[in-house]
Order: C-alpha cells, then structure tokens, then sequence
C-alpha cells in the first residue's frame, strides 16, 4: 500500500506541473497514433480529452490526498470512456480499450520527462 501511495505521489506532482492543454494534447496525439483518428473524429476525441483534462484540473488543485484524488480520478477515467465510447467507431474504441494500459503508460512517462526537465523555449 505504501508503494501505490508512492506511486500515486510521484503521478500527482508530475500531473500538477503540466496544464490541462498540454495533458489533452499529448494524449489525443498518442490515441492519434494509435488508433489512427483523423477528421471529425479527432476533432471529438480531441475536445473530451481537453473536456476531462480540465475536469481533472479541479481535483488536482484540490487538497493533497493522493489516494483521494486518485479515486476522483479513476471516476472521471470511468465518465470519459463513456464519452469516448460515443465518439469511436467499434473498432476504435475496442483498440483503445485494449491498448489502454499501454497508452497510459506512455502517457505517464512523457509527464513525468516533462516534468523532470525545465520547459522548452518554443514548442513545435
């Protein structure tokens, strides 16, 4: 329990140095990648990230209690796979369901690389 609170922390601090644009965007940009969104789409897929991103904003300004915020969380996750449920095709969401574990991942080490090193001078 001590780990997953540890865990939890590091996740926390390195979510709290980022802007919900920057979590939104780079997360569209992995589900881009992964399942192939283009159009009308990516445009859906692109506003419920954001929509959730400043959803989660809220709970991470909140008091520090990880594990607390970490179930406020995985309650908006639950919200947002229903969002995203509607704006996939079939196919797509199965993807994303499937490849979920490995999006997060991927999306957690890229905050937790941002957040480690200073801000750079320009974006792409």
């Amino acid at each position: 329990m001590l780990l997953l609170s540890s865990a939890a922390t590091a996740q926390l601090a390195a979510l709290k140095k980022t802007t919900p644009q920057q979590r939104a965007t780079l997360l569209t940009k992995l589900m881009q990648e992964k399942l192939g969104l283009s159009g009308d789409t990516l445009q859906k897929v692109s506003a419920i990230n954001l929509e959730y991103a400043n959803k989660t904003q809220t709970i991470l300004q909140s008091a520090d209690r990880p594990l607390e915020e970490m179930r406020e969380m995985k309650q908006l996750d639950e919200q947002k796979d229903a969002a995203l449920k509607q704006a996939l095709s079939a196919d797509q969401f199965q993807q994303y369901q499937s490849a979920k574990q490995e999006l997060r991942q991927q999306f957690e080490q890229r905050i937790m690389q941002g957040a480690s090193s200073p801000p750079a001078g320009s974006s792409q």
